[in-house]
């Protein structure tokens, strides 16, 4: 399945809430970006959840199959998992912050932590190394938005 199915997918699927997902995340409506196409793209791989109903992590840890097999958790829950009976799990009520409290990324420019700084735990690593690229990924697609917007714009002769 490509992603503008998995995209597509998302949309269409009861596990997905996309005005949820916005408040949630209130950096993907700035990139005025579609929630699904962000999930699909970036979002789970940075441990994102789709709903309050589905727990991206919660889901890759009860299912270490999924885990490891670097596929989309909701992805493989809608094709699957249901099917399975594997159970869905929610987004812990300690994670479930749908609220403007939730602070945008700090921009790509800032200093990483040292590697004397980085967690021991691999897991928590990799998320460490996971957000960064989300942050990045994002920075740059505002970039190209700008660019994009410049070149277009009337005047311009470029």
């Amino acid at each position: 399945m490509d992603l503008e199915q998995q995209i597509e997918m998302i949309k269409h699927s009861s596990w997905f809430d996309a005005e949820w997902y916005l408040r949630a995340y209130p950096d993907v409506a700035s990139l005025d970006m579609c929630p699904a196409s962000h999930f699909a793209r970036y979002g789970w791989r940075v441990g994102r959840n789709p709903s309050a109903a589905f727990h991206t992590r919660g889901y890759q840890q009860q299912n270490r199959d999924v885990a490891v097999s670097g596929v989309n958790p909701l992805i493989h829950f809608l094709q699957h998992g249901e099917k399975e009976n594997r159970r869905a799990p929610a987004v812990p009520t300690s994670e479930h912050r749908v609220s403007a409290d939730r602070a945008a990324p700090p921009a790509p420019k800032q200093p990483q932590p040292s590697a004397g700084s980085l967690p021991d735990d691999i897991a928590q690593r990799q998320s460490l190394q996971l957000e960064h690229t989300q942050q990045l990924l994002e920075h740059y697609f505002r970039r190209c938005q700008e660019l994009e917007l410049r070149q277009g714009a009337p005047g311009d002769a470029r």
